[in-house]
């Protein structure tokens, strides 16, 4: 699920609507508790694209 949660992230930045909007139906639809999880080892994760590792400090209505 990590490489499938980084390809969420990497999608809720993409400019085309229509990517972005079906990424954030699947961020929506993780468990609360699971998305934490992810967001986190994704922000400690050295290896991982600066974009998306940014993505995750912003504020996500």
């Amino acid at each position: 699920m990590a490489n499938e949660f980084q390809h969420i992230l990497t999608n809720l930045l993409n400019v085309d609507n229509q990517f972005r909007t079906k990424a954030e139906e699947v961020y929506d639809a993780i468990p609360p508790a699971e998305r934490t999880q992810h967001l986190f080892a994704t922000i400690i994760d050295d290896t991982k694209d600066e974009e998306v590792v940014c993505a995750n400090c912003l504020p996500y209505s």
